[in-house]
């Protein structure tokens, strides 16, 4: 079983689901049109992970994930559950841009998992 985002696996073809994709996107794709060709194509193709790939990782895995993000929660638990030593941490009131958006919060949670101290 591939492990893609279920709402663009199903179909290339589906207004709905380039209307979701698109209600998200920044808008950099109009400045930076080869960067968002790429980012679409990638949306499309990647990664083709397969649950044997994933239960492979021997090393400590952490997902995060934005509790409004636009992979589903389910989706991102079941990604975390594979590697033997998965975790996953949900930003609250975050999206899919929680890195951006979240930047402090989650530079903690990695510095915590890596068991460092996080850089001021």
């Amino acid at each position: 079983m591939s492990l893609l985002i279920p709402e663009i696996a199903q179909t290339q073809s589906s207004n709905r689901i380039t209307d979701r994709l698109r209600s998200r996107w920044s808008g950099a794709g109009e400045r930076h049109p080869a960067v968002a060709a790429e980012i679409k194509e990638l949306w499309w193709t990647a990664p083709q992970l397969e649950h044997s790939d994933l239960k492979a990782i021997a090393a400590p895995t952490l997902v995060i994930t934005g509790e409004n993000d636009i992979i589903d929660l389910r989706h991102s638990s079941e990604l975390a559950q594979m590697p033997a030593n998965g975790k996953i941490e949900v930003i609250p009131d975050a999206g899919h841009a929680a890195p951006v958006t979240h930047a402090e919060q989650i530079n903690q949670l990695i510095a915590s998992f890596l068991n460092i101290k996080p850089a001021l």
